[in-house]
């Protein structure tokens, strides 16, 4: 079998991938803002808790439950953004690779974003959602 490079003028190449950029893109969207919209639920329910009579054992039930159900929600949402996120990229790399200079800037602005983020590189975005989901109800669980 014959390792055959892959023709980025090819017009149906180009269109197919114009319009799973656009898809993926917009579930890359779709699901981060799931993840904002769950964190600002945990985030009320939390609140209306922190209000209510502390100490109640069903309280602190309910919290520890809430931490496992909007972790675990949240790793997921953030699994699926990852990934719907990646696929975009690698469309928009294909659409770019079409015109040199367009593939050139794409190029250039990604070795410039990598390297004024190389200090934060450690630091997953999905691991903030994670932690504020999980980490929220279970902390006033700790305190009430």
């Amino acid at each position: 079998m014959t390792d055959k490079k892959t023709d980025y003028f090819d017009d149906a190449l180009q269109h197919n991938a114009s319009i799973m950029y656009q898809a993926e893109l917009a579930a890359s969207q779709h699901y981060e803002s799931l993840r904002a919209g769950l964190t600002a639920a945990n985030f009320a329910i939390v609140g209306v808790f922190i209000g209510s009579a502390p100490g109640e054992v069903y309280s602190l039930v309910f919290l520890v439950m809430l931490s496992a159900v909007a972790g675990l929600l949240s790793m997921r949402l953030s699994h699926a953004h990852w990934f719907h996120f990646h696929y975009a990229a690698k469309m928009r790399g294909i659409l770019a690779r079409r015109h040199p200079k367009m593939d050139e800037k794409l190029q250039n602005v990604r070795d410039n974003w990598s390297k004024d983020t190389a200090l934060f590189s450690w630091f997953e975005h999905s691991w903030l959602w994670n932690s504020i989901n999980f980490g929220a109800p279970l902390l006033v669980a700790f305190f009430l």
